[in-house]
């Protein structure tokens, strides 16, 4: 039997809930660069799309006007994007940094009579 130290170790930092812990964060990040990707493409049907009317505007806009409205769409809507994915990657880092940190502690060791 094991004793009662060692069961209260196991209990709430055992391997369960560290697999557990370590699938909750797993899952948080892979639904993070699932909406980063979804982000990156609508930036990209976006774009697509206007595209696709540059016909129709040229012929009554100023190509330099809407030259210039591309550029500035373009980089305006991509920002956000990109802000939002360094964003997910650094806290991913971070995290990745801080259970490194906590694996290099010395972990206590069961003393068992």
């Amino acid at each position: 039997m094991p004793s009662e130290e060692g069961a209260r170790m196991h209990g709430a930092s055992g391997p369960r809930a560290q697999l557990a812990s370590r699938v909750a964060i797993f899952a948080v990040w892979a639904i993070s660069v699932i909406v980063d990707c979804l982000f990156l493409a609508i930036w990209i049907v976006t774009q697509w799309g206007i595209e696709q009317l540059e016909p129709l505007l040229r012929s009554t806009l100023h190509a330099w006007l809407f030259d210039s409205f591309e550029i500035a769409f373009g980089v305006s809507t991509l920002c956000p994007v990109l802000i939002y994915i360094y964003v997910d990657l650094r806290i991913m880092a971070i995290q990745a940094s801080a259970a490194i940190t906590e694996q290099r502690r010395p972990q206590p060791f069961d003393s068992q009579p």
